[in-house]
């Protein structure tokens, strides 16, 4: 068998490691450290599980007296725990700011963070989503939306953060996100009734999708 994974940070609170390509980080003594943003009150966690893959950027938010947030970003809504979770965010605390900047440095060398990123025309990444399969790219396109339908050069499109996709409209974006393309035709594929062969999800979105359509086009 081979060896259990090695950590890559314990602190009095916290021991984070890589397991099978996941960040696995947990309390330490059980304490429920861990809080989704929107379920602060409402529910806490003692381990969180993600996919390495899709981890962004880890950084350190700042609080009061000496405490703190390590917040991670990335593409998270496969792996949401609870309905309602937000999809581009995660984070762990509130936590002594040390150990948060301690447990930053060592899970962003671990998984090489932040990632690369690709600049991609529109078109490109239209006429051939495969070549970006897996990828995190930028891109300025056109975000179309209607009724079960969210849409970025033919790729059902994850905005970061709360949007309605069911208002129907059009708006130029600046979008960095992670491309994912089905293995093949036949396959389950993404977005509504699993219709799309490819999905791009987003990190990053300027205007942010809170700000409506026409709004953006009126600037």
């Amino acid at each position: 068998m081979p060896p259990p994974p090695l950590p890559l940070v314990r602190t009095a609170s916290l021991i984070a490691q890589i397991r099978k390509e996941h960040l696995v980080i947990a309390t330490v003594g059980g304490a429920p450290i861990f809080a989704e943003l929107d379920r602060v009150s409402g529910g806490t966690y003692e381990s969180l599980w993600l996919a390495s893959a899709t981890i962004f950027a880890v950084e350190v938010v700042r609080l009061v007296r000496g405490q703190a947030l390590l917040v991670l970003r990335g593409v998270f809504r496969a792996a949401s725990s609870f309905r309602g979770d937000p999809q581009d965010v995660r984070w762990v605390g509130p936590i002594a700011e040390d150990e948060a900047a301690l447990a930053e440095a060592k899970i962003a060398a671990a998984l090489g963070l932040p990632r690369p990123v690709t600049e991609v025309d529109e078109a490109a990444l239209a006429a051939d989503p495969k070549a970006y399969d897996g990828r995190w790219i930028r891109v300025v396109a056109s975000w179309r939306t209607g009724l079960e339908h969210s849409s970025v050069a033919g790729l059902w499109f994850e905005p970061p953060g709360p949007y309605a996709y069911h208002v129907s409209g059009e708006s130029r974006r600046t979008i960095v996100g992670r491309v994912t393309v089905a293995e093949a035709k036949g396959l389950p594929g993404f977005g509504h009734f699993g219709m799309w062969r490819g999905t791009l999800q987003a990190v990053t979105m300027e205007p942010p999708p809170s700000v409506p359509h026409e709004v953006v086009n009126a600037r």
